[in-house]
């Protein structure tokens, strides 16, 4: 796998990635294939025991390309474009009891089928400073970064993030309900975070039904991965200056 990086962000300090044409089309055809067979549930692949699916083989050759060594990597996906508020990622069991919030290393969202009238972007801001043991506040600056097909954002898992719909809810005068069939306006992603400390894993729960339901396409995948990653499909993201934001395309 060769990574075309086309746009790098410092917010504050933290770094915001994306990375087009990670996956070629036959390949994200797969993925989503294994995305939508297994659910909506939260599992957890522990990398020391290896990729059993398709998901995490994908998972595996794009964090070892980026040289990313946390051992827990914590994934789930949609298949519908939803508004979803901004928030960040943090162990919720711990939350629930009582605990300080945790935060994972890195998140990501692999984008794999995007509907033909979806821009469907994912807003990440910058991080502001958090006060006891609180959430970070907004510092001002947004990166937007829309739905493609084959393309991997990365972030900081602690900062805010959030998925508008429709697109310009936040700034249209009032707000015109969008909806129609998939091939129009669905947005299958999958979102995982890595987890750094190997003796305590955010989710304990296990994901047998969908392991033993993906390893013939795991195997279709790994064969697949050598054939369709490479920088033939990747295109360079251009970068808009906004008043407090970045736009990539």
């Amino acid at each position: 796998m060769k990574l075309v990086l086309s746009l790098v962000v410092f917010a504050s300090g933290h770094a915001i990635q994306v990375f087009d044409g990670v996956f070629a089309p036959p390949t994200c055809e797969a993925l989503n294939v294994a995305a939508n067979a297994r659910g909506l549930g939260h599992a957890l692949y522990t990398r020391s025991v290896g990729p059993r699916t398709a998901l995490e083989h994908a998972f595996e050759s794009f964090l070892s390309e980026v040289d990313d060594d946390s051992p827990h990597v914590e994934y789930w996906s949609r298949q519908e474009w939803k508004h979803i508020e901004a928030h960040a990622d943090v162990d919720e069991a711990l939350a629930a009891g009582g605990g300080p919030l945790r935060y994972p290393r890195h998140a990501h969202v692999l984008y794999l089928d995007v509907g033909s009238r979806v821009r469907g972007p994912t807003c990440v801001w910058e991080a502001g400073r958090g006060e006891d043991g609180r959430p970070p506040r907004f510092a001002g600056a947004m990166t937007v970064v829309p739905a493609v097909a084959g393309r991997v954002l990365r972030f900081d898992g602690s900062l805010q993030h959030a998925v508008p719909r429709p697109a310009d809810v936040w700034l249209a005068p009032f707000v015109i309900s969008q909806s129609g069939p998939p091939e129009d306006f669905g947005r299958s992603v999958v979102l995982f975070n890595c987890w750094p400390e190997a003796e305590a894993p955010p989710h304990e729960g296990s994901d047998d039904e969908a392991v033993a339901a993906g390893r013939t396409g795991a195997a279709r995948l790994a064969a697949s991965l050598g054939q369709n990653v490479g920088p033939e499909c990747s295109a360079a993201a251009s970068l808009s200056q906004n008043v407090g934001s970045r736009v990539v395309h």
